[in-house]
């Protein structure tokens, strides 16, 4: 069968979507390591991310597929139940993140839910963010029984018929909580990477009239923007999830 190679970009600009301008900041990282993809000779970019950070505008920009883990899991959702609610290791605080990206797939009346196990004071930066995924990843955790208590609420009150796991943080994790639930499981980073080998296996692209595409010149006023930029960070640590090749299989 038809093959891919995978190759893990990291952003220069690394920062953690705590307010909406951390959010843009975010997006403009995410739209600078794109282009670079691009230019690189990728056929493809995946936004391994449930907050899609500036898919708009980098498939306005690229030419190549572009799909992001949350638009991706919630299609795919489509396939599977009338209704879902998104359970999230994050807190209230960043839901701001789900809302716009409901809102801007179509999806939003679909939503039943979003659950969340952390509180809004359980992270303030990155470091904490990742000791909360690292503490979750871990042997015999309580927060994926936590989740799972919060999956089985949704269930129960908030009538969700599939489960979307809000952060690709949780991969490791989705396995052993889709064995402990009736219900259709979606974890966001296996389903965003398969749907963007889909769409390469089907030779699609992206409508140019969705995503009407930019002067190529005004790539070069992101240069502008980041010039003598070298790296930044808005913590110390950053924690990232990749899925080995045999995930992939």
């Amino acid at each position: 069968g038809e093959s891919f190679s995978i190759e893990l970009l990291e952003n220069r600009i690394v920062n953690f979507p705590f307010t909406h301008f951390d959010r843009s900041i975010t997006s403009i990282s995410y739209i600078e390591t794109a282009i670079a993809a691009q230019a690189s000779g990728f056929d493809a970019v995946f936004i391994n991310t449930f907050g899609d950070y500036g898919i708009d505008s980098i498939r306005s920009a690229l030419d190549i597929v572009v799909v992001g883990a949350g638009e991706a899991s919630m299609s795919v959702s489509s396939n599977l139940a009338k209704n879902f609610s998104i359970v999230t290791l994050w807190p209230p605080k960043l839901n701001f993140i789900y809302q716009e990206r409901l809102l801007n797939s179509g999806q939003n009346s679909k939503c039943v839910s979003i659950r969340n196990i952390l509180r809004d004071d359980s992270i303030s930066a990155i470091n904490s963010a990742s000791n909360s995924i690292n503490h979750m990843n871990s042997s015999n955790s309580p927060t994926v029984k936590d989740i799972i208590h919060e999956i089985e609420l949704a269930i129960s009150e908030d009538g969700a018929e599939a489960i979307l796991l809000g952060c690709t943080c949780m991969a490791k994790v989705a396995d052993k909580i889709s064995k402990s639930v009736d219900i259709p499981v979606i974890e966001p980073m296996r389903t965003g990477y398969k749907t963007t080998e889909m769409i390469l296996s089907l030779g699609l692209k992206h409508s140019i009239y969705s995503f009407p595409k930019t002067n190529q010149s005004h790539l070069s006023h992101l240069n502008t923007i980041l010039g003598g930029v070298d790296s930044i960070s808005n913590d110390e640590e950053v924690n990232y999830c990749i899925l080995d090749d045999e995930s992939e299989n």
